[in-house]
């Protein structure tokens, strides 16, 4: 017997660029932090929920795009490389169109 719930791990790409995570729809976002130097985020979902494309978008300090800080949710902040680098993660507007393929505005 397997369990429905899983607590998964999501490395982002170390880049300021918007990106997308195929994650089941439903899913409770725990903690971003940082793990060996790559920003990760660790994400409560039901293993059986469709997935869909969730986007996301890291921000360094002083970098922040006025759209960002005025509509985008802010989910945690992770130091890497020893605090030298401090970065933000937000939740940008869910794709709505794809279950499948990762949309091409957030490579």
């Amino acid at each position: 017997m397997t369990d429905r719930w899983e607590i998964r791990k999501y490395v982002l790409a170390l880049n300021f660029k918007p990106q997308a995570l195929h994650i089941p729809v439903g899913a409770r976002f725990l903690q971003f932090a940082s793990q060996h130097n790559e920003p990760a985020l660790w994400v409560l979902v039901d293993t059986t929920a469709p997935k869909v494309w969730r986007r996301f978008v890291l921000c360094g300090t002083g970098l922040v795009p006025e759209s960002v800080a005025v509509e985008a949710p802010y989910l945690g902040t992770a130091a890497l490389h020893d605090g030298d680098l401090v970065l933000y993660l937000f939740a940008l507007p869910s794709l709505v169109n794809s279950q499948d393929e990762e949309p091409s505005d957030a490579k």
